[in-house]
């Protein structure tokens, strides 16, 4: 494409030459490469992206009103009733004195189910995404359960600084396995003093474990005499988020967690498809 001039003369055999005859032309580009349509390609370009970072945030706003909505209705709804369940069985089993045995269980069970409410909808807040916030409900869980047994806490943390954001699911998983080891250590150990560190290293958060207690028999089983779930469902929600679970038994256990704060989408996909609990 572009503007040509043509130019011809003739000479004749005594070497006379003629005047020049010129011709001017000009080859218009093919359609793709008109100004028009680039500057046409060039705003649906634009168009495209910014309509797919509309439907990106449009779905990350939804998938926040949903955690709420979720988390709003386990704490009013199921929370509040099984707080009245544990009140109604607690006054119903004073009523019927010592044979009131089975009302005291139930009671002890709808206190554990409002507990275990108050954990879940704690993981599904939107608002509780930094690793300070991880941290300081670990403490509070853990503060709670041991010093009403008489256990002393040791925990260390992270200094204060630029806090890290976690993934909900990181954050969710790596909860209920301190705290599956913390009930472990409260149902098997026997331990008097119960060491927790927490630190973050490069991009990677590392979540350390161990009591003084008496241990267990780790080549009796993958799972802790009493607990359901046991050592297994630990493992299984490490590796559903990428991380790592290493469990040493000997004078008292030692409960190892290293988790990437970023994974790749191979390592997403791969977590996600782990099986379900067994």
């Amino acid at each position: 494409p572009g503007s040509y001039r043509f130019r011809v003369r003739s000479v004749s055999a005594e070497g006379v030459s003629s005047s020049s005859a010129v011709v001017e032309f000009r080859i218009s580009p093919p359609l793709w490469r008109r100004w028009w349509f680039e500057t046409l390609a060039l705003l649906a370009g634009c168009g495209l992206v910014y309509a797919g970072h509309r439907y990106r945030l449009q779905r990350v706003v939804d998938l926040e009103r949903v955690r709420m909505r979720i988390a709003t209705d386990l704490h009013d709804d199921l929370g509040a009733n099984l707080s009245q369940i544990a009140i109604l069985t607690e006054v119903a089993r004073v009523q019927d004195g010592p044979g009131g045995e089975q009302l005291s269980r139930i009671a002890n069970l709808a206190r554990d189910l409002v507990d275990s409410t108050s954990d879940i909808v704690w993981a599904i807040r939107p608002q509780k995404e930094l690793l300070s916030d991880l941290v300081q409900r670990m403490r509070e869980f853990a503060g709670d359960a041991l010093i009403a047994r008489n256990i002393e806490l040791r925990f260390q943390a992270p200094a204060a600084g630029p806090d890290v954001k976690l993934n909900a699911d990181v954050r969710r998983q790596v909860f209920f396995i301190f705290k599956e080891s913390i009930n472990n250590i409260l149902r098997h150990s026997g331990a008097s003093t119960v060491t927790v560190e927490v630190a973050v290293e490069g991009n990677r958060l590392s979540l350390r474990t161990s009591d003084n207690g008496k241990g267990f028999d780790a080549a009796a089983g993958n799972s802790l005499k009493g607990n359901r779930h046991g050592l297994t469902g630990m493992r299984w929600r490490a590796a559903t988020i990428g991380g790592s679970l290493d469990i040493v038994s000997g004078r008292g256990v030692t409960v190892s967690l290293s988790v990437p704060l970023r994974r790749s989408p191979l390592q997403k996909y791969v977590g996600g498809r782990q099986p379900g609990l067994p």
